[in-house]
């Protein structure tokens, strides 16, 4: 037995549909509609992940800077907390002592941000409130492979 396969156009599909039993034009539709569903269903799949993707996105970064503005600030803290101290300062060993801990405070910055060029996992800790952040010193500890 040989099968022809014809080629017919899309606008001449319909016309030959109407040529075929109606029991086989109500089989083509209800294949038609349940592919229409079945697109529709996958695009809608399609756009849910993405919208979930986006989402795991933006709380990555609010995590990731979340982090980093706790982790600097702290030493920043200290470093404008002394410097208004030392800026009106006469004794020597407290000018000593501040400039110390400006040292101190800037070297915990530097370390924060060598770090943070050196995340290689996805590590969070708990923040304020139901709010994560990203740990950066375990994110970027190597010794934790």
């Amino acid at each position: 037995m040989e099968l022809k396969v014809q080629v017919i156009n899309k606008n001449d599909v319909s016309s030959e549909i109407e040529k075929t039993p109606s029991w086989f034009q109500e089989m083509v539709k209800k294949l038609i509609e349940k592919v229409r569903y079945s697109n529709l269903s996958i695009i809608h799949q399609s756009e849910a992940k993405n919208e979930l993707f986006q989402r795991e996105r933006l709380q990555s970064a609010i995590e990731v800077a979340g982090a980093a503005a706790h982790e600097i600030n702290q030493p920043l803290t200290v470093i404008i907390s002394f410097s208004e101290l030392l800026k009106n300062e006469q004794d020597n060993e407290k000018i000593k002592h501040y400039t110390e801990e400006i040292i101190e405070a800037s070297k915990n910055i530097s370390k924060i941000v060598s770090q943070m060029q050196v995340i290689h996992k996805y590590v969070t800790k708990p923040y304020v409130g139901d709010i994560n952040i990203l740990d950066i010193e375990k994110s970027s500890d190597k010794s934790e492979q």
